[in-house]
């Protein structure tokens, strides 16, 4: 009897092993990721049994569909076709890494893995894109169950800042460059003649000259100077929005805020947890860039609106 896909994997310690003249893998793990990447993901299966990818970030999330998530699952009777992901490290010190495997659903609906002649052929490979060629653990090795095409390349911006009420710009570019010019926007605030920013998506297909004040309804904006500034988050969720101010404590706080933030002729007050400085505030806006909500380990004190 020839020996499963599974059993010789785990005689070798979940190593590749030969099969027909070809490496099989486990798993597949892309190169660590230091900045946030897009990540194209095709599916094709012709097989009659519902196969699917599973992704799972470690030092980082995967941002999709508007959620952050560490695990995910695309199957091929749910996931369009083409689906597009991005890649969120954590810690810009710190890379993330991914690895994704096949999964399919077994006559119980349930999800399998690594079980059977289970195992991924590797083709194509390059630093932007490779092709991997499944095998679900049904029957003998085919590799062909589900091919899936992954492609990386760079986070492109497609949003506008509002400076200090007046000065509009579109800010659309490869992150990096994006995040240096939101940087040295916000290192300019002097609470008086540059006092606000707010950054927002720009709608699908339209540029900043044909947006309408209205559209504009979920953002991140911050108020004040280089040295001592309040950063807000605005989200509309089923209709209903929401505006928070960003801070750092997770803990419940006494009394009321009591740290003054002055911004042109106003002032705001907040708890000493919500003061950030312009390099501060650069992360923030560098992460809605990519997730459009503030990044891990942050806190959120809802605004009463209206």
């Amino acid at each position: 009897m020839t020996e499963r896909l599974a059993d010789r994997f785990a005689s070798a310690g979940g190593a590749a092993i030969e099969v027909d003249g070809q490496l099989a893998h486990m798993l597949y793990e892309l190169d660590p990721m230091a900045t946030p990447t897009r990540l194209s993901i095709n599916l094709t299966s012709t097989s009659p049994t519902a196969q699917g990818l599973r992704l799972k970030a470690r030092g980082g999330t995967i941002a999709v569909d508007g959620r952050r998530l560490d695990d995910i699952v695309l199957w091929t009777d749910t996931a369009p076709a083409l689906s597009t992901v991005v890649l969120v490290p954590s810690d810009r010190s710190a890379p993330l890494t991914l690895r994704v495997w096949n999964v399919w659903r077994d006559p119980a609906a349930t999800m399998q893995a690594w079980i059977g002649d289970a195992g991924i052929v590797v083709d194509g490979e390059s630093p932007e894109r490779v092709v991997l060629r499944c095998s679900d653990g049904f029957d003998a090795p085919t590799f062909d169950d589900l091919v899936v095409e992954l492609a990386l390349s760079a986070v492109t911006t497609n949003h506008a800042v509002t400076a200090s009420g007046s000065l509009s710009f579109e800010v659309r570019d490869e992150l990096e460059h994006a995040r240096d010019r939101l940087a040295r926007v916000l290192s300019r605030m002097d609470g008086k003649s540059s006092y606000s920013i707010v950054l927002w998506e720009l709608p699908p297909g339209k540029r900043l000259d044909e947006v309408d004040e209205g559209e504009v309804v979920e953002y991140v904006q911050c108020a004040g100077s280089r040295e001592a500034m309040c950063v807000e988050i605005r989200t509309v969720t089923d209709g209903a929005a929401r505006q928070s101010v960003i801070g750092r404590s997770h803990r419940p706080r006494a009394g009321e805020p009591d740290v003054t933030i002055p911004w042109d002729e106003f002032e705001v007050k907040v708890f000493e947890d919500e003061v950030f400085d312009a390099a501060e505030a650069t992360e923030l806006f560098a992460h809605y860039l990519v997730a459009a909500d503030v990044p891990p380990g942050f806190s959120l004190r809802r605004l009463r609106l209206g």
